[in-house]
């Protein structure tokens, strides 16, 4: 069971890994044609820079969700490091306890928001601008799932050896 688990995670990690790079690759697209329109033929977009903003928000958050798989969140762990192995699980709880707090909050907030805004439309592209918001639950979803898989990790695992900066697993998403 746990097999699958770690293969499912795997792959959900590989599609948001694709997404991301997809959404990075539109956005520098229609920069790149925005200032060729504008510049060189003197007739700007209307669209590119409002589908470039969108892929923007999309690329944000999806990071920020990866970003909670790879545990790679900015913050300042010299302290908890140092501490003996119980003060380690009180630090790791606080942790996860805010983090969830935080992420349920954003989840909820999140749903309400895309709900709110399913019946805008973006003005140069008439996108529902439900779909832009949509990566808001989306990515709190994503955030939520690797917060338990962490936990998880955390009490089969023990505490995590502690690895120098740049010299992270070859299994981190990006």
């Amino acid at each position: 069971m746990r097999k699958f688990f770690v293969l499912l995670d795997k792959a959900i990690a590989a599609i948001v890994r694709w997404i991301i790079i997809v959404m990075m690759a539109m956005m520098t697209i229609f920069v790149f044609l925005q200032v060729l329109f504008r510049y060189l033929f003197d007739a700007p977009l209307g669209w590119s820079e409002e589908f470039a903003r969108f892929a923007f928000v999309w690329l944000s958050f999806l990071g920020a969700a990866s970003l909670v798989r790879s545990d790679g969140h900015i913050r300042v762990s010299l302290l908890v490091d140092a501490l003996p192995t119980a003060g380690w699980i009180a630090a790791r709880t606080i942790q996860y306890a805010g983090a969830l707090v935080c992420v349920v909050i954003f989840l909820i907030g999140g749903l309400g928001l895309t709900r709110a805004e399913w019946s805008q439309f973006a003005p140069a592209t008439q996108l529902q601008m439900g779909y832009v918001y949509l990566v808001i639950p989306a990515s709190a979803t994503l955030m939520l799932v690797w917060i338990f898989a962490a936990i998880a990790r955390d009490l089969s695992g023990g505490r995590p050896q502690i690895v120098p900066p740049g010299a992270g697993s070859q299994d981190t998403l990006l």
